[in-house]
Formats: C-alpha cells, sequence, structure tokens
C-alpha cells in the first residue's frame, strides 16, 4: 500500500518496499508494479490535493479474492463491485467480477466486464484467457481464438490456452491444427491430461488408431484410472472385455456422475453419437435419461429423444442434485419439449447453487403444489422464508404431512418456529418428533433447544446431559446450548437466593464435554461464569474467594484490550464491584467513543450507568428486528445475547 502525499517532485517510476511512503505531486502521474509471474504496469494519475487512498481499491479488491477462494461468490461479486465504483477501469477487479458472472452463468454480463478489462489492458493474461472462456461458451468461436492466442503468450496459461486452442480447432473441423496446438501444450506440461484427451481423439479422427492407442496408454501411465482413456479405448475395440475394464473401474457412490462428466467433454466437442454410446451404460438416472434425450434429438433420433424425456419426468427425484451449466441449458431444453414440475424443480437447484435466487424462486412458484415430494417444499420454503415467512410455514407444513418420519421435515418445522418466536408450536412439533425417533441426537438437541427457548431450564438440561453429538469442524452449537442452559438455570437460581445450586450450575457452563462434539479450545474466555460465581460466592460471605474471581475477569479483560464486544462490559463491572470505579468507566467510555453507532455499547453503557429506561428503550429497538428468541442469533454476539436474559440480577 502506497501512502501519497503532496510534494514538488515528479516521479514517473516508483518501487517501494510494502511498508514504504512515497511523495508525489496533485496532477503527477505514478505507475506501479503489480502481478504474480509477470510484473505489470499499471499507470494511476494523482487526481486530488490530499493523500490518495489506494488501500479503498486495492482491499476491497482483496476481499472479493479472499471471497471467492471461501466459495463466497456472492459476496465477492459485491466487493469487486464495489472496488469498481471506485475505480471503474480497475482491471483485476473487473477480471474477478466476469469471472463471478461465467460461474453463475450470467454470460452477456461476464462478457461485458471482460471486455471492458481488454479495453484498458489488451495483452493482460487473465482477462484473455477469461475471455477466451467466455466467447467460446457462447459460441464466438473466432474471439475465443484471439483471447487464447494472447493468453498464451504468457507461461501462467500457454499449457492451458493451447488446449483451448486444440479444441476450438477440432471443433471446426480442422484436426490436423488441433493436433499441433495439442502437442504445444505438451511441449510446456507433458502430463497435461487435458492436451492428451484432444490429441487421442484428434488421432482418432485422423484415422491414426495406433497413434490413439499409444497416446491413451501415455493417459494410462499418468491417471491409471482414467475413464476417458478406458473408454476411448473401448471405442477403438468395442469388446465386452474393454467395456467391462471400462464400467468396473467406475465404483464411486455417484457412478452416474462420472459418466456425465466424460459426457459433458464430449458436448463440448460436438461429439453426440460418442456421447450417447457413453450414457447408454451408465446406470438409470433422471439426468442421464434428460441427456440422452438431448443428444438423440441433436442426431435426429426423435423417437429415442422422446422416450427418454419421458422417463426422465417419471424417475424419483430422491438423491438427485444437479449443478452443471450443462445440465441447466439441457434441462431448459426439455422443459420446452415436456413441461414437468420435475424438470423446473432441478432447474431450481441448479439456478440456486449458483446465487441466482430470482431465477430459481420462479422455477420453484411454477411448479405449485403438484409436487407430492417432501424435500421440494423444504427447499422452496428455505428460500423464500426471509420474505415471505407465512408461505415458508406452508411449505413447511406440507413436507411434514408427506413425510413426518423424516427427521428433516420436524426440525425444519421446529427451527422455523422457533425463528419466528412460536416456541409452543415448536415445543409440541420437537415432543412429537422426539417420541417419534428417539435415536435422532439432532431432534433430541432441538427439543433440547426448544425446551430453553421456553425456560424449561431442568428438562433442557437433563437432555443435554446424555446427547452425544458427533464431532465435525464448526459444530459449536451443542456446547453453546449447553452453556445458555446452565447459566440460564444459574441466573435463576441466583434470583431465587438458591447460590450454591447456582454455582453447581456455573461450575458445568465451564465444562468441554466430549459428547457435545467440539474440543476445548486452548484459551477459554470465562469472564461471564467467573464474574456470576463471583456475585455468588460474595452472597455467601466468601470475600477472598469473589475478589480472586473478579481479578482474574479484570486481567483477562486488561490483556485483551482489542476485544470490544460485550464481554469489555463484564470487566467493567468487575472493576466496579472491587472499587476501581474510574477504570471501570474508562472501560465504557472508551468503548463508546470507538463505536458511537453500536446498540450493544450504548446498552451496555446504558446498564452500567443503571439508567435502566434507556436501556430498555434500546433492547427494545435491538429486538425490533428479531422474531424468535435472541440467543439463537448467531450474527449477534453470543455474550450479549445472555447478558441481556441475565438483566436484572443483583448487582447488574
Amino acid at each position: 500500500a502506497l501512502n501519497l502525499k503532496p510534494l514538488q517532485s515528479v516521479v514517473e517510476t516508483v518501487e517501494a518496499p510494502v511498508d514504504g511512503e512515497i511523495q508525489v505531486s496533485v496532477g503527477d502521474h505514478i505507475s506501479y508494479r503489480s502481478g504474480d509471474d509477470e510484473a505489470k504496469i499499471l499507470h494511476r494519475p494523482i487526481v486530488a490535493n490530499k493523500e490518495f487512498d489506494w488501500s479503498s481499491v486495492a482491499g476491497l479488491y482483496t476481499d472479493g479474492v479472499e471471497r471467492a477462494r471461501q466459495r463466497d461468490s456472492k459476496g465477492a461479486l459485491v466487493k469487486f463491485l464495489a472496488c469498481l465504483s471506485k475505480d471503474p477501469v480497475y482491471t483485476p477487479s473487473l477480471v474477478g467480477a466476469s469471472e463471478i458472472y461465467y460461474k453463475r452463468m450470467q454470460y452477456d454480463s461476464a462478457f461485458h466486464y471482460v471486455s471492458k478489462a481488454l479495453a484498458n489492458d489488451a495483452y493482460d493474461p487473465d482477462a484473455n484467457f477469461l475471455y477466451g472462456v467466455i466467447s467460446r461458451k457462447l459460441g464466438r468461436l473466432y474471439d475465443a481464438q484471439d483471447g487464447f492466442g494472447v493468453a498464451a503468450r504468457s507461461m501462467k496459461y500457454r499449457p492451458a490456452a493451447n488446449v483451448q486452442l486444440a479444441e476450438i480447432a477440432f471443433v471446426r473441423g480442422r484436426l490436423s491444427e488441433a493436433d499441433e496446438y495439442a502437442r504445444r501444450a505438451l511441449d510446456y506440461d507433458r502430463y497435461n491430461v487435458r492436451a492428451h484427451r484432444i490429441l487421442a481423439l484428434s488421432c482418432r479422427k485422423l484415422g491414426r488408431l495406433e497413434d490413439a492407442k499409444i497416446v491413451l496408454e501415455r493417459m494410462l501411465q499418468i491417471d491409471p484410472l482414467s475413464h476417458f482413456a478406458n473408454f476411448e479405448h473401448y471405442l477403438l475395440d468395442p469388446s465386452s472385455e474393454r467395456l467391462h475394464r471400462f464400467t468396473s473401474m467406475i465404483r464411486n457412490e455417484f457412478p452416474h456422475e462420472t459418466y456425465l462428466e466424460l459426457a459433458s467433454y464430449y458436448l463440448s466437442l460436438g461429439l453426440d453419437r460418442e456421447a450417447i454410446s457413453l450414457l447408454e451404460k451408465a446406470p438409470e438416472h433422471p439426468i442421464v435419461s434428460y441427456w440422452l434425450a438431448f443428444f438423440y434429438d441433436r442426431v435426429k433420433d426423435q423417437g429415442k429423444s422422446s422416450e427418454h424425456l419421458a422417463k426422465a419426468s417419471q424417475h424419483s427425484p430422491h438423491l438427485v442434485y444437479p449443478f452443471r451449466a450443462e445440465t441447466a441449458e439441457i434441462l431448459s431444453w426439455a422443459e420446452a419439449r415436456m413441461p414437468s414440475w420435475k424438470t423446473k424443480y432441478y432447474l431450481g437447484l441448479i439456478f440456486w447453487s449458483r446465487d441466482r435466487l430470482d431465477i430459481a424462486q420462479k422455477y420453484f412458484a411454477a411448479c405449485g403444489d403438484l409436487p407430492d415430494f417432501a424435500p421440494f417444499y423444504l427447499s422452496r420454503g428455505r428460500i423464500i422464508k426471509s420474505e415471505k415467512p407465512a408461505s415458508a410455514l406452508g411449505d413447511y407444513r406440507r413436507a411434514y404431512d408427506l413425510a413426518k418420519d423424516d427427521w428433516r421435515t420436524s426440525r425444519t418445522l421446529i427451527e422455523h418456529y422457533n425463528e419466528q418466536g412460536e416456541h409452543a408450536q415448536a415445543l409440541e412439533i420437537a415432543r412429537a418428533a422426539v417420541s417419534r425417533m428417539p435415536e435422532r441426537s439432532v431432534l433430541q438437541l432441538g427439543y433440547a433447544r426448544t425446551l430453553m427457548f421456553n425456560r424449561r431450564f431442568g428438562s433442557s438440561l437433563s437432555i443435554l446431559d446424555t446427547i452425544t453429538i458427533l464431532p465435525f469442524e464448526g459444530a459449536q452449537y451443542g456446547r453453546e446450548i449447553y452453556r445458555q442452559v446452565c447459566l440460564l438455570s444459574a441466573a435463576d437460581a441466583v434470583k431465587k437466593g438458591e447460590y450454591e445450586n447456582a454455582l453447581e450450575l456455573i461450575s458445568k457452563a465451564r465444562q468441554w464435554p466430549e459428547r457435545l462434539g467440539v474440543g476445548k479450545p486452548y484459551e477459554v474466555d470465562n469472564r461471564l461464569e467467573d464474574y456470576l460465581e463471583a456475585l455468588c460466592n460474595l452472597e455467601l460471605g466468601n470475600r477472598t474467594q469473589s475478589n480472586a474471581l473478579l481479578g482474574q475477569v479484570v486481567r483477562y479483560t486488561q490483556d485483551h484490550e482489542g476485544d470490544w464486544g460485550s464481554n469489555r462490559f463484564i470487566g467493567a463491572l468487575a472493576l466496579r464491584v472491587l472499587g476501581r470505579n474510574a477504570e471501570a468507566r474508562s472501560l465504557i467510555i472508551d468503548w463508546t467513543k470507538r463505536d458511537p453507532k453500536s446498540s450493544i455499547a450504548q446498552w451496555c453503557s446504558a446498564v452500567f450507568a443503571k439508567d435502566y429506561d434507556n436501556a430498555r428503550r434500546i433492547e427494545a429497538q435491538l429486538r425490533k428486528g428479531f422474531r424468535g428468541s435472541i440467543l439463537a442469533k448467531a450474527s449477534v454476539d453470543g455474550n450479549f445475547a445472555l447478558l441481556l436474559e441475565l438483566n436484572g440480577i443483583q448487582r447488574f
């Protein structure tokens, strides 16, 4: 990041350390290096008589890149577009936005943004390769050749771009040219599987069958499990032995996906007959039937096409999860030929997976109430619940009526009632579900949580003391609910003056039972537990122990000055109990100055000042945006949600 300040000198090209500071004049131009494999010189003017904030552009772009890496394509697109709103010609963000649009199957938008990137820098390798990919998808093969031709000049894209050029040449019937480009790709990457593929196909189509076999054997040396090589061997020698060798090697849990993946490659090259031969050997599956219907239509066999379309509509949608862009195109074709709610449902799933909720909702809505398939209603309810909670409830109820013995329908209905604050109805469904399916720990946990929302802490804790949740990454919800129930039970005991009972419950809240699915962190923030335990000991006359616990709270707060959450408030309360009022006020004042718009900081400040009327007003505003219990909101500071529930006990 460069910190640019006015100076009377002219700087045309600068190179600075990461933390360096460079000064230039207003109106001057600065060029800086950017890029990975090849340094690029980007030229920018100094446009205002003030410090130029590069981080607002580069930071947004970097944020977008990180979100894209984490598969948050929607968030990545927001960041790229925000970056472009500040600098409309920032090439990396133009390329980033174009790539996201391509993945979302918005090809025209993708082409628009990548074209703008090339208008800035006609030789940018990233932009050119993406331009080639998008142009090929749009059927603009000459434009695609231009993009890949420039991208091939970069070492980053040389093998991949040459493979793309080989495939385009193959599609255009220039088999010798395809062979040449494939061999050129292999010059730079001898293990490039896709280059071997197009080379083998070119040899076969040119009648050089022995050369094709040599290429396929080389592929099997690189990848002994290559399904493409085994199938091409079968096409060269259509014997039962070769067929068995191909089919016997497909042993995964979704074998039809292996066939579809190979078929998508043949589709990209216009090899319809090969795709038909392949898919006719695939296991029966509705998506396979749709693809076969499409390919038979392309080869003008309308009888077979209609037969497979009818077969696709008769298949059960159970465990059918389409996701390929090619499948979306084929399903759109099928819907025009033979409309069916199943086709619309599958299209809705694909567009949903691509963050195209507006299109997905239209497909789901078009199905009406025709489906007799519970997962359809669960899916439709989920994508409309934020905008139409009443309609979502209708879908969840329909799913529940269709499949009461499926734990997913019960759990979804329970969670929806809880989210809407209808905890009594949720408790009724949860109790019935647990009685039908007592072996389902996920329902037991939902029942325990619903009991907590209904303030039946004892019953909730009796369940949490017995259930087992299998551990997996991020599975903290079981232990979090356990802690919430323990502390809320302890608060009730404190209000009743049952301090010994409260101490036992606080001790349980500190525990990290292995059976709840998450391990204990290296460092645990126990300030809330320490503070509540200190209050109980103070009431029991154990002042020394109370002061020791309050001291722990204060030390942890001081050691974590960067923690600006609600636990800072607990540190301030501990300081006040210890008589260190000035330090306590300083913690709250610093927080409210740093985050003047934070409702949590304002509420804590009001409670600390014992301005309970103002605290209630702030709390009412906070709860206004929530339908259910604030304890269930992942977006809210977890300890703050507990503080709202604990407010009112002595010394708060």
